[in-house]
């Protein structure tokens, strides 16, 4: 039912004005904003984390291939070659990567190696261990 109020406009009775304001959509996205501004940079780092941990994993398991296989065939065999995914070992480096692990803790530098998002993210050390590289 129409009807007029004071100003003479016409009215609906029953009628409730329905939605959002602007300023309730404008402080709904602020907020968004912020959680977005704070969320990817921690989104971000864990992607990195997770990435050198995987990589990490690869290295010990390409290790323990790379050991025994020098163990138990001649030194003129190739390295064995690995499905790496997480780490970026280009082709080829396989008897480098292996030289690192076969090192038994003699004096040199370390091997670095990259993953998919970090690089030089972890290092061979001369003993054969695997840490995260010094940020």
């Amino acid at each position: 039912m129409k009807s007029l109020n004071k100003r003479g406009c016409v009215t609906f009775r029953g009628a409730r004005q329905k939605g959002f304001t602007l300023i309730e959509l404008l402080i709904v996205v602020a907020i968004v904003g912020l959680l977005a501004a704070v969320g990817v940079p921690q989104y971000t780092s864990h992607l990195d984390r997770s990435s050198v941990s995987a990589c990490m994993t690869e290295l010990s398991a390409y290790r323990t291939d790379a050991l025994t296989t020098s163990m138990f065939e001649d030194a003129d065999t190739d390295p064995p070659t690995f499905p790496f995914q997480a780490c970026d070992i280009g082709e080829g480096d396989y008897g480098e990567l292996a030289a690192a692990f076969q090192a038994n803790g003699e004096e040199g530098s370390t091997y670095p190696v990259s993953t998919s998002r970090v690089e030089n993210g972890i290092e061979i050390h001369p003993d054969g261990t695997i840490r995260r590289a010094e940020s």
